[in-house]
């Protein structure tokens, strides 16, 4: 996760990474995108065959404002700028590079 971590930050700007750094979740991601909502963002890495999502995985299915991201302290300008990036069980290095 962290070759996504430093993707993120050289091409995307003002992307605070949500969650403490040091007690999360390995293989898994989620962060903020300072002025373009994330469904902009699905919409472009679909087409390039690129799967993440937004929001968090406990709220994946539903279209509301997950509970998860509120307690990560996001507020309500940037809750619709949210990405969720996890490695699966069948993730290679190559697919993330």
């Amino acid at each position: 996760m962290v070759e996504v971590m430093n993707l993120i930050s050289v091409g995307i700007p003002n992307h605070p990474v949500n969650g403490s750094l040091e007690h999360r979740l390995s293989g898994n991601l989620h962060v903020s995108l300072g002025g373009v909502t994330s469904e902009q963002v699905l919409v472009l890495l679909e087409l390039n065959d690129v799967s993440i999502s937004s929001g968090s995985a406990c709220n994946s299915v539903s279209t509301g404002p997950s509970h998860v991201v509120h307690a990560l302290g996001i507020g309500p300008e940037m809750i619709g700028c949210t990405l969720r990036v996890g490695e699966g069980r069948f993730t290679k290095q190559e697919d993330i590079a």
